[in-house]
């Protein structure tokens, strides 16, 4: 009996943590702006995450207050609010005082080109650091002007093909 009970807590606590560690993403598509913030767990690693962040449009150098210095965009530690209200979405998440997350320089056309980096220091558990739950913001020298919440990433269904051999045993 306490060989079954401890196997299944050993079991919820690897399911608990494998759904933590489920990649999470942001898809932005307010105020002419469209993109995506993708942050993938590092395998094997309880810190850390692959980013890959796309811009569609909308990020372009005549709407960027300063075009030489272009957009940021930060991981905030509230949802995005009612009606899109990204300041709901209250302050950067910033456990070590680095400063994330990063700028996205701006364009003709306002796509930026897929890109991806490794972040060490993401986490995907513990109530004041993980990123599940939150928001991405992306700022124009300050001014928030479009925020999308964190979710799990949906991961697609795989439908394998079966026989149906039915009554007549496949004839």
């Amino acid at each position: 009996m306490k060989v079954f009970i401890i196997s299944s807590l050993i079991a919820l606590a690897c399911a608990g943590m494998a759904q933590a560690q489920q990649p999470q993403e942001a898809k932005i598509n307010m105020a002419g702006i469209k993109g995506s913030f993708k942050f993938t767990p590092l395998a094997g690693k309880l810190k850390g995450a692959k980013v890959t962040v796309s811009i569609e449009k909308g990020l372009t150098k005549k709407f960027a207050v300063m075009p030489n210095v272009g957009f940021q965009y930060h991981i905030h530690l509230n949802r995005v609010g009612p009606g899109n209200d990204c300041m709901a979405t209250g302050g950067h998440l910033d456990p070590t005082n680095v400063g994330k997350h990063g700028n996205l320089l701006p364009s003709m056309t306002g796509a930026i080109k897929q890109f991806e980096y490794v972040d060490d220091q993401l986490e995907f558990t513990g109530k004041a650091t993980t990123i599940v739950g939150r928001s991405v913001v992306i700022h124009n020298n300050g001014t928030r002007v479009a925020c999308a919440n964190l979710l799990p990433v949906k991961q697609p269904i795989k439908i394998g093909r079966k026989k149906n051999k039915g009554i007549l045993g496949g004839l």
